[in-house]
């Protein structure tokens, strides 16, 4: 194993050439134990990579910080990769001051209890590959002002209720299929979350109390959803179908159908549930295509309420 105590410092570069540390030998199984610094970087001329490989059914513990920077200022490809069964587990701070890549296929990254700070214009890629796992709690704090990027299927499991407190970041599922499982769920004030086509959410509890995008088709929600913030629902290419399977869905805040192609909100499946509108809806229109704006459910227009049609809308 290798262990990097508290106030200790490993550093892992490229120097014009491409640097990778493998924590494999004969199939054994090491682990990785962190309590200090840990620096991800690149230097010297030209656009090079730096890897850090953990061996199967290892784990990568750290209770401190891996801090990933670019020095030399060519974004040369930081990625680690963690192969199947071994675990990533941060319990302190993944500081990504540079573009990173953390590999989950087939492995779990554990952050339900760590904190993960994003610079602006920076990505965080999670790299899913055929089947990856991310694990957040209530402990989980998501910071700065970046993207988070989800390729591949990525299963993020709630193991704790989890309140999105993470107004600067951008979320980005579009390019994989991202399911979310496991406890409650809520988008916190000025957090913006985005899902889109393929994805889906089974938690205990879905609720948006900032901004919630659903974009393209086959989004299916089978939680029990509320809305209070501003739940947002993009057409796009194919069916254009979002469904929430739970027989109520409950508006409090703001509903915006925006025409692209194809736009449908299904509640309970065929329209078999009922939408209750407790404040305001709109219909609009700011991409192509001809075709209305689609709710496939009863809907409940509450006293004191708006539905606001500035583009065609039909009820199914």
């Amino acid at each position: 194993e290798l262990v990097n105590n508290f106030d200790g410092t490993l550093t892992i570069k490229s120097e014009g050439a491409p640097t990778a540390i493998t924590k494999n030998n004969g199939g054994a199984t090491y682990d990785v134990f962190n309590d200090g610094l840990i620096v991800i970087d690149a230097l010297g001329t030209g656009t090079h990579s730096v890897t850090l490989t953990m061996s199967s059914s290892s784990q990568l513990i750290s209770q401190g910080t891996i801090q990933v920077l670019d020095s030399a200022g060519n974004n040369s490809l930081k990625t680690v990769v963690a192969p199947d069964s071994s675990f990533f587990v941060n319990d302190g701070l993944i500081d990504v001051d540079a573009d990173l890549t953390i590999d989950v296929d087939g492995s779990t990254l554990d952050t339900e209890n760590g904190l993960i700070d994003i610079a602006t214009g920076v990505d965080l890629t999670i790299a899913g590959g055929t089947s990856g796992t991310v694990e957040i709690g209530s402990g989980t704090n998501l910071s700065g002002t970046g993207n988070l990027i989800f390729t591949g299927n990525v299963t993020l499991t709630v193991i704790n209720n989890v309140f999105l407190d993470a107004p600067g970041l951008f979320f980005d599922t579009s390019g994989g299929d991202v399911t979310i499982t496991g406890s409650g769920f809520s988008v916190g004030f000025g957090t913006s979350f985005g899902l889109n086509s393929g994805d889906s959410v089974s938690t205990s509890l879905f609720e948006n109390f900032g901004t919630l995008d659903l974009t393209g088709d086959g989004i299916t929600i089978t939680s029990p959803f509320n809305n209070q913030g501003t739940l947002q629902i993009n057409g796009g290419p194919g069916s254009g179908l979002k469904i929430f399977n739970d027989p109520l869905l409950d508006n409090h805040g703001n509903l915006i159908l925006d025409q692209d192609g194809t736009n449908i909100l299904d509640v309970n499946s065929a329209g078999l549930g009922t939408l209750n509108n407790y404040d305001y809806i709109q219909s609009e229109k700011t991409g192509s295509g001809s075709n209305p704006n689609i709710i496939q459910a009863e809907l409940n227009n509450m006293m004191g309420a708006t539905v606001d049609v500035d583009y065609a809308l039909q009820l199914n």
